[in-house]
């Protein structure tokens, strides 16, 4: 317990910094996490039987900070596209026996995980300043307080399955209340700002919703991780975080709530 509770708090402090002092840490955190992110979970394929092989998918990881950053959302869309294309002529020419399942593999890792921090990196490039800040702090955030909600809401009140077949433990009533508390979680972040003196710029009603989408997209990602896990047979994508597990075991409700960050930006806030 203990071990886990230090290991949360370095993380937090660790997402306070890269916020804080964004212009110059967000970038290479960013790589460092994507790269992480796409070993651990090609050593779960790879332990399941896939015939995937790890370099084109840690190339696209550490690449597309800098592709986005440089060249913008085209940037990021061709290096992916090339990439994915470079992973499937290795698949067909490295092996004597694949089949379609090694191709479907292979084009859903070169997407899983790197579209998310793709997602977050167009964040960080075309929304500077406070509004960009909270958009990023928001996607990090609301899904861990989602988790924590829906967590302990499904031991106190959890009667009803939501997906039992990809994860028995989870409830619908443990996701209600996953749901209030991502949308009570991005309001108290968003007034936290504006005390501070960084006002985003943007209304209740557009917290409100946001809290809404961050929290459904959060619980959609968490329940997308555990049907990958379910499906190559592993407990953890890996053990970088000790009794926390790996690096996407963290992460993997924000990589889709960050989606849904960006959707709101592009269609109802900028």
């Amino acid at each position: 317990m203990l071990k886990r509770t230090v290991i949360s708090i370095i993380m937090l402090l660790l997402v306070v910094a890269v916020l804080v002092f964004r212009d110059w840490l967000f970038i290479p955190v960013m790589v460092v996490f994507c790269a992480v992110c796409n070993w651990e979970i090609h050593k779960a394929f790879r332990s399941a039987g896939y015939r995937v092989q790890p370099w084109t998918p840690l190339i696209l990881g550490i690449l597309m900070a800098p592709a986005v950053w440089f060249k913008g959302p085209a940037g990021g869309l061709l290096l992916y596209m090339v990439m994915t294309e470079l992973s499937l002529i290795l698949l067909f020419f490295r092996n004597e026996t694949c089949d379609f399942r090694d191709a479907l593999a292979v084009i859903f890792l070169m997407f899983y995980p790197n579209m998310g921090y793709m997602v977050y990196m167009l964040i960080h490039t075309t929304a500077p300043g406070a509004l960009g800040t909270f958009a990023l702090g928001i996607a990090l955030f609301d899904a861990g307080v989602t988790d924590i909600f829906a967590f302990l809401g499904g031991k106190a009140f959890g009667r009803t399955k939501l997906a039992p077949v990809i994860s028995p433990n989870k409830t619908v009533e443990g996701s209600l209340c996953g749901l209030v508390g991502g949308i009570a979680g991005a309001v108290l972040y968003w007034y936290f700002l504006k005390l501070l003196g960084s006002d985003p710029g943007i209304n209740i009603l557009q917290v409100l919703g946001l809290g809404l989408i961050c929290s459904l997209m959060g619980q959609l990602g968490d329940l997308l991780a555990s049907f990958v896990k379910r499906s190559t047979g592993v407990k953890d994508f890996g053990r970088i975080l000790g009794p926390q597990g790996g690096l996407l075991d963290r992460m993997d409700s924000s990589l889709m709530t960050v989606v849904g960050v960006y959707a709101v930006l592009v269609f109802m806030i900028r």
